[in-house]
This record gives structure tokens, C-alpha cells and sequence, in this order.
């Protein structure tokens, strides 16, 4: 199969000058790259202000397969990754069984492998998701898991985090831990604030971040492991991770991209499809993700990709699941806010670039003879998302939502996802 871009811009990592070219592949692999290119037998791909960069990685997103199907399958999981401009993903392991073995890690790598996007799996730390006992670390490294993580729910207990952060230091693994400390609101339902209060509703307060994120810098500077902060919410938490890195400890973060767009009071239509976790946070809070992200403190968005039965958000807010579909907006949602305090290139470093090189993943490069793994996308058109067309869920908060910058396709060896 022959696939011709034509007249694109090409942004590549480490690459200052932009320039816009023809792109060749055939048989997956990249094999011209010039000013004009003719080749009668391509499929060609050619649209206005065309931009290609190596393909995107989430980090996070959860799949509903094996054992929760209804929610989300691995197969609609990367279509709905296709469409949002992903060629990879790394998984986290809340299935059931969790991903906590070595059979479960090679199970979804076989899921994954007849289908165009890259699945990375991420391994539980505890047994059973219960943050007790350790898992199968060791086994499950060596059969491909790429880090370690509960998953979004609560952070891994003191104990059990060193225990597993001292684990992983000879194979240069990671542990990924949701800072968010439910403890201290049991029953939160979104961000504690005077939104919140307006509502009548329990608060969950932005200290159950910061007090887990000082917690676990103190623990990396104990075991000198690696760790990194899934879905930052709370400005309290930018300066300590800035000073832990000038410390020099192996510490990265991500933030979810409907945190840098969407505010505590978004909710107070008590819009279920925005309950979510981390909850959205106060106008504070989102602009200091984004001045985190301009300073280069956080190095991913992420997509907080959690696909839930529809039961469990049509229903009234306080009995409502959290959680909310990602990955067909995350970059539109992100980039229509970013474009106007970061340029381009810095944008997309945090899909591209960014998440492999928090877990250590090379990053693909455009030029001849590489392999061709690529996102198309157009940074500056508008247009309004209907909804997900790819997703078994449809908890959806950004449904109806008008956005600047859109994916046009994905390409992934020699398969060609086209919007």
C-alpha cells in the first residue's frame, strides 16, 4: 500500500525550522520526503494547512476489556484513539481481572496486535487493586508492562508505593500514582469551592492533592526512584513538582486537557458528564496548569479517557459515576485554549514526545526509512464536536462543544485511519 502526503508541515521533535513537504510511504515504511512528490498509485492525503507530526501517546487511558466490555472494548478503544490522533496508548490496568500478571500484560498485548494502534500495558501495583500486596512486578516487566499504577482512584498507600518505587529501580520502570487523597472527603462530588457550596453539594478540596504529591516527592527522595504524577489538578501542586524537579529527582506529571479548558463552574448545571476525576477545579487552579505547561513543569496532557455505563451517568449528579470519555478531544480541547500562550511545536511535544520519554519509549522520527507512524491535523480549523463515534460509552463531557484545531488521520505502518 502506498500512502501520499501532500503539502504538509512538518513538526518533528528537536526540529526548530518548520517546513512543509510531500511524504511518500510504502508498506509502512517512509521512503521520500521532498517538495513534490507523484505517484499515480497512492492514496493520497491532501487538505489546507495539512500539519503532520510523529503520532501521538495518552497515557491513562482506561479500557473496559477484559471483563468490562459493555464499557469499552480494546477495539473501540483504538478507534476512538484513531480519531482523537493517537498511534499509541498506555493503558491502565482497572479491568477484570486487573492487569496484575504476566498473563493478563501478554493477554492485552494479543488484543492489541491485530489492531492499528500500539497498546502499551501499565501493571497494577496491588493485588486485586486493593493496595495490600505487591503483584507480580518482576514478571510482569519482563513481559512487556511499561509502568505500574493503580489507576484512578485513590493513592497507593506509603508503604506499599516504597515497597513498589524500590522494586523498580533495577529494571528503570516507574511507578504512576493518582495523587488525590479521597480520604479526607469519603463522599466529594466535585471540587470544594464556593460552586460546590452554591449546590448543595460535598466538596472534594484541592489539599487531598497536595498533601499526596508532598508525600510522594519525599518518598522518591528516600528510595532515588522513578515516579510520575497522573492528571495534576490543583495549582498548589505546579511549585512543588517544579522545586522536586530542580532537586534533580525523577519526577514527571501530566494534567488532563478538559482541566486546562473547563472550570468548577461548568458544573453548576449539575452536568454529570462533567463529574469527573481529579474534579474540575476553579479558574486558580486552571490557569496554573497552564503556566505549568508553558514552563515546561508539566510534560504530558493526558486524556483521562474512563468509559462508564450509561446508567451510571444518567442519573442525578450525587449517585452519578465519575469519570468521562477523552481521546477524541483532548488535543482540540487543549490546543483551543494553549494556542494563544504556547506555540505550536510545544503543544504537541506534550502528546508526542513528552509521554514516551516519560516511560522511556523511543520517540518515532519522520525521514526516510523509518517506520511510518504519524498524526495529520489541522491546528487552526474550527468546528463543533456531535459526539463520540467510536466509543462503546457516550459519557461524554464535551459533547456540543466548539474547538479550534482537529485530527485529520492517523497512520500506523500501513494502515491509514482517515476523519
Amino acid at each position: 500500500m502506498k500512502i501520499l502526503i501532500k503539502k504538509a508541515t512538518i513538526l518533528q521533535p528537536g526540529q526548530d525550522e518548520l517546513s512543509k513537504k510531500d511524504i511518500l510511504i510504502e508498506d509502512g515504511i517512509i521512503t521520500n520526503i521532498a517538495k513534490a512528490i507523484s505517484d499515480s498509485d497512492a492514496t493520497v492525503i491532501e487538505s489546507p494547512n495539512l500539519h503532520v507530526s510523529p503520532g501521538w501517546f495518552d497515557i491513562g487511558a482506561q479500557p473496559g476489556q477484559p471483563g468490562y466490555e459493555y464499557r469499552e472494548t480494546i477495539a473501540s478503544l483504538g478507534k476512538a484513539a484513531r480519531a482523537g490522533g493517537y498511534t499509541s496508548l498506555a493503558t491502565f490496568p482497572r479491568t477484570n481481572p486487573p492487569i496484575q500478571s504476566r498473563v493478563e500484560v501478554e493477554y492485552l498485548q494479543q488484543l492489541s496486535d491485530a489492531l492499528p494502534i500500539t497498546v502499551y500495558p501499565i501493571g497494577a501495583v496491588s493485588q486485586d487493586l486493593a493496595g495490600k500486596d505487591l503483584t507480580e512486578m518482576i514478571d510482569m516487566v519482563h513481559a512487556g508492562a511499561v509502568a505500574f499504577s493503580d489507576g484512578r482512584k485513590h493513592p497507593i498507600e506509603s508503604g506499599l508505593l516504597t515497597r513498589a518505587m524500590e522494586y523498580v529501580i533495577p529494571y528503570n520502570s516507574l511507578i504512576i500514582d493518582f495523587p488525590l487523597d479521597r480520604s479526607l472527603t469519603a463522599e466529594g462530588q466535585m471540587h470544594e469551592g464556593k460552586v460546590s457550596t452554591s449546590m448543595g453539594l460535598i466538596g472534594i478540596p484541592s489539599v487531598g492533592e497536595e498533601i499526596t504529591v508532598q508525600r510522594d516527592i519525599q518518598l522518591v527522595a528516600y528510595t532515588r526512584s522513578r515516579l510520575h504524577f497522573h492528571a495534576i489538578s490543583a495549582a498548589a501542586s505546579i511549585p512543588l513538582i517544579q522545586k522536586a524537579k530542580g532537586d534533580k529527582l525523577s519526577i514527571t506529571c501530566d494534567v488532563p486537557a478538559m482541566h486546562l479548558l473547563l472550570e468548577d463552574k461548568d458544573v453548576g448545571d449539575f452536568n454529570s458528564h462533567l463529574k469527573v476525576l481529579p474534579p474540575l477545579r476553579e479558574s486558580k487552579d486552571r490557569k496554573a496548569l497552564i503556566k505549568g505547561l508553558k514552563d515546561g513543569v508539566i510534560d504530558h496532557i493526558s486524556s483521562i479517557h474512563t468509559p462508564m455505563e450509561v446508567e451510571t451517568k444518567e442519573c442525578e449528579f450525587t449517585y452519578a459515576s465519575f469519570g468521562s470519555i477523552g481521546l477524541e478531544t483532548a488535543f482540540a480541547a487543549a490546543n483551543t485554549v494553549l494556542r494563544f500562550v504556547m506555540p505550536l511545536e510545544q503543544i504537541i511535544d506534550k502528546f508526542c514526545s513528552g509521554p514516551r520519554q516519560i516511560l522511556g519509549i523511543e520517540v518515532p522520527l519522520i525521514r526516510r526509512g523509518a517506520q511510518a507512524e504519524l498524526t495529520l491535523f489541522d491546528p487552526d480549523i474550527e468546528w463543533t464536536y456531535k459526539g463520540t463515534k467510536h466509543s462503546q460509552s457516550v459519557n461524554d463531557a464535551m459533547t456540543g462543544r466548539t474547538f479550534t484545531g482537529k485530527v485529520i488521520a492517523t497512520v500506523l505502518k500501513d494502515h491509514l485511519s482517515i476523519n
